[in-house]
């Protein structure tokens, strides 16, 4: 699983240097797979790419003829397998200039991983995770986040 994540990791980081204004989220999602695949995944059965102005309003699709523009906030999330072990994970790309509000999230969200890292430990309870976490989120005005979870379950 570590050399999965590691694979696909290094191509996340590549994407900005490919991923111009202009590109489809198809060909975005093409040059991702490619790279993930040449770094030495097995295979990369499932790529998820959505983008919009200053956010996305789903990610559960694949690439489509969208084109990037400026302002846009880009998603990707990827599924990728080595030895039939399986990674998922997703990172989220700024296309040109975006806006103060989409930035305000962006250092919320960072600032709540961070949180939900460093409280991850041994004997933690989820829901103590969840609420340290949500804790961030909502003091940067973030509410209406009922669903009582974050990132893939948790």
């Amino acid at each position: 699983i570590r050399q999965a994540g590691q694979i696909v990791s290094r191509s996340f980081a590549s994407v900005p240097e490919f991923a111009k204004l202009g590109m489809t989220e198809a060909q975005v999602s093409r040059d991702l797979t490619v790279d993930i695949l040449l770094g030495g995944a097995h295979t990369v059965p499932y790529v998820a790419c959505a983008s919009g102005p200053g956010g996305y309003d789903q990610i559960i699709s694949r690439g489509s003829r969208r084109e990037l523009r400026d302002g846009d906030v880009l998603i990707i999330d990827v599924g990728a397998t080595v030895d039939g072990y399986f990674c998922d994970f997703d990172r989220n790309y700024a296309v040109g200039k975006i806006s103060d509000d989409a930035r305000r999230v962006h250092d919320a969200v960072w600032v709540a991983t961070e949180v939900g890292i460093n409280t991850a430990r041994a004997g933690t309870k989820v829901r103590d995770l969840w609420r340290a976490m949500m804790e961030i989120l909502e003091g940067a005005g973030m509410r209406g986040n009922n669903v009582g979870r974050l990132g893939h379950g948790l």
